[in-house]
């Protein structure tokens, strides 16, 4: 007597995505007796199925579609294919196969229904309005798709379990709980970390909701301050997805100098074992097989805490979680791993013996001031300072540390001046880093000896300005009525000229040496004085409007920058008396002649 094999049938959008994630499960079905059929995208991929003794059967999904009409075509179009070939199961994977599939099954009087919704995709990760409008309707379809009749679930992590089952979307019987597609362990054999420089790879497609653009910016930060750490992204794009990469993004990938793309790759287990940290900072996963080849490997991994990625990786133990859409923190973490696994020492003592004195000017100013974001302060603020700080007092070299005056607090008080002997006052993330790193080249100037100058200045202008010196350049360029004719303050400033100039006067002068000075031009001005000034510079005439000072403070509340009224409005004078008697010292370029360097180098490029 014949036996007639189960007939199962997977519907899915791609066939790529088959491959790599259900191929093997497809396989051991039909070495278990099961007819299988991929009903799917059929492209170059699929023609390799058919050796592996799988049916295929073509039908064009498309991803970014959400036409009614069309993907009611599409199930009708489904369903017919479903009533032809007469599956036993159906199984549909990923959303749009659940919900088009479950509906098709049903009216070609198909039985048994497994649903796999993996990742949950767009409409769920997505802060887009389009999303969020869709995302009542899709959960309505999902309900329906998911728990009616003889249906199973298949579901890749606990957090997509629970919601789904706190959510009446199925019940807990009919769930069963799959951790991804596994990963060949063999292939993927454990590697020791290579020699050499530290490189950080992300696999995936080249998506938004994965991450890419924040890994894309964390390795901006983090090269800053140390280029030999490389930063490799592997995958393409999905054009059938809709936040994938566009061709301007990716034409910008292809330039870039802090990240090398590689494009897609089947080499995975090499390219993993050539590398020392995995990073994967999607909005949500089902569950990662990037990651759990990366784990299989042994490398260290830093993730998003988000549902799929959390289920690989536990926090300090093999790898970092870290906050979602948050390239600060990112770059955070990677930096801490990066310290870990490369030899920071030896690498800092090696740039450290080629001078005689080291210069610490680099550091993180304009990132946000949410409470989360404080550890890219103190890593590159804080930390860097104190490793640099070390090396320098074990290598017997003069430091000196570029501070910032923000450290006595954001404003000064009655036309009071702050001096260096004030006492510090943290009013942001930034100051609080910097004052920490005063505090540490102090002690270890105590324990180790180390000689140190530390220089406070305030805004810092010059050719390449940036932040609120730019805009007002801008302003007085367009031409623009401002309403800062009533702006009486005083704030002082320094030209990048006369900064260096000190520096380098500390770098020779013995006076210098474990010294606190402040820095400016040593003319204090009004916002209003200064835009007249480079309005002169630039030949051009600045209209300005005596708008009574409540109402700009008020105004600043209402769009929610409050700091651009202090930085505009309020005062903040600094006494360099002590500089110029210690070290015999004033500024070579008045504020006047700087003025008119910064603006002939904004014209300029212009």
């Amino acid at each position: 007597m014949n036996v007639v094999p189960i007939h199962l049938v997977y519907v899915i959008t791609e066939d790529w995505f088959f491959a790599s994630h259900f191929l093997d499960r497809a396989k051991a079905a039909v070495k278990n007796g099961y007819r299988v059929t991929v009903v799917t995208r059929c492209r170059e991929t699929a023609r390799e199925f058919q050796g592996l003794g799988l049916t295929t059967i073509n039908i064009e999904f498309s991803r970014r579609g959400l036409n009614p009409f069309t993907e009611f075509a599409k199930i009708w179009q489904l369903r017919s294919i479903l009533k032809k070939i007469k599956p036993d199961i159906v199984h549909n994977i990923a959303l749009k196969p659940v919900v088009l599939g479950s509906l098709a099954a049903q009216l070609a009087g198909v039985r048994n229904i497994v649903n796999a919704p993996v990742g949950m995709g767009y409409v769920f990760t997505s802060q887009e309005n389009k999303a969020r409008i869709l995302r009542p309707i899709v959960n309505a379809l999902i309900r329906y798709s998911l728990s009616r009749g003889n249906r199973r679930v298949i579901i890749e992590n606990h957090d997509d379990l629970n919601n789904l089952v706190a959510g009446g979307f199925a019940k807990f019987d009919s769930i069963a709980l799959i951790k991804g597609a596994g990963v060949d362990t063999k292939k993927f054999d454990y590697r020791p970390e290579p020699d050499g420089q530290v490189q950080v790879i992300m696999v995936s497609r080249l998506l938004r909701d994965k991450g890419v653009q924040e890994f894309i910016d964390a390795a901006q930060l983090v090269r800053a301050l140390n280029n030999s750490v490389r930063f490799v992204l592997v995958g393409d794009v999905d054009d059938g997805n809709p936040t994938s990469l566009s061709v301007n993004e990716i034409a910008d990938l292809r330039n870039s100098s802090n990240v090398t793309w590689l494009g897609e790759r089947t080499d995975i287990a090499e390219l993993l074992a050539e590398s020392h940290i995995a990073c994967l900072p999607s909005y949500r996963e089902g569950l990662p097989k990037s990651l759990i080849e990366a784990a299989s490997v042994g490398r260290p991994i830093v993730t998003t805490d988000v549902p799929g990625c959390r289920e690989v990786v536990t926090h300090m133990v093999n790898g970092l979680l870290i906050k979602p859409r948050n390239s600060n923190e990112l770059a955070a973490a990677i930096s801490k791993l990066a310290r870990r696994v490369s030899n920071t020492d030896t690498e800092w003592r090696d740039q450290v013996d080629g001078c005689d004195v080291l210069v610490h000017l680099a550091g993180r100013a304009h990132v946000s001031s949410n409470v989360g974001d404080a550890q890219i302060y103190k890593t590159v603020n804080t930390d860097l300072t104190e490793t640099l700080a070390n090396q320098a007092a074990q290598t017997g070299k003069h430091m000196i540390f570029i501070s910032s005056a923000l450290v006595y607090g954001d404003q000064s008080i009655n036309n009071e001046k702050f001096n260096v002997d004030d006492t510090l006052w943290s009013s942001s993330l930034y100051a609080s880093s910097k004052i920490a790193a005063e505090v540490i080249i102090q002690k270890i100037h105590e324990q180790l000896h180390l000689s140190f100058t530390i220089v406070r200045p305030p805004a810092v202008y010059g050719p390449r300005v940036k932040a609120n010196f730019l805009s007002m350049l801008n302003w007085v360029n367009s031409g623009i009525p401002l309403p800062l004719g009533s702006v009486n303050n005083l704030r002082s400033l320094v030209g990048v000229r006369n900064l260096l100039d000190l520096i380098e006067n500390c770098a020779i002068n013995d006076a210098a040496k474990n010294q606190v000075f402040n820095v400016s031009d040593d003319l204090d001005i009004s916002t209003t004085d200064l835009l007249k000034i480079i309005a002169t510079s630039m030949d051009k005439r600045v209209r300005l409007i005596k708008m009574p000072l409540p109402v700009l403070k008020l105004g600043s509340k209402l769009i929610s920058k409050p700091r651009a009224y202090d930085g505009l409005c309020g005062s903040f004078q600094l006494d360099i008396s002590r500089t110029k008697q210690t070290l015999g010292w004033k500024p070579p370029f008045s504020l006047h002649e700087e003025i008119a360097a910064t603006v002939a180098w904004y014209q300029g490029k212009k």
